[in-house]
């Protein structure tokens, strides 16, 4: 016995195809959008964190630009030499006053 296949059940077996082929294709569809949506997700927050770099930097770049346009000034010099290398006038004696709970200087009782 000889089974064939009129015009319907090719019809049923392309229509199934055609479904199943369909399905295969969106599914497909559906795994690239959600692929390019992390990747894009991710892009935007290296360009967020790139911008917030810039703005430090521009920040910085203020600051030197304050610090180089100071340079030539007597009084900041003498804060410099002050507050950050710590000299003072050879006739001036400066005081320091010791926090509590530290113990200073290189005294033998110590």
């Amino acid at each position: 016995m000889k089974l064939r296949f009129g015009s319907s059940e090719k019809g049923k077996l392309g229509s199934r195809l055609l479904r199943i082929s369909l399905a295969v294709f969106l599914a497909y569809i559906a795994v690239l959008i959600v692929n390019d949506t992390t990747q894009l997700s991710q892009i935007q927050q290296k360009l967020e964190e790139t911008n917030q770099r810039i703005q430090a930097a521009e920040l910085e770049r203020k600051d030197l630009e304050y610090l180089l346009s100071k340079t030539g000034d007597k009084e900041y010099i003498e804060y410099i030499a002050r507050e950050k290398l710590r000299f003072a006038y050879p006739d001036e004696i400066v005081y320091i006053p010791r926090i509590s709970g530290q113990t200073g200087g290189n005294s033998a009782k110590e």
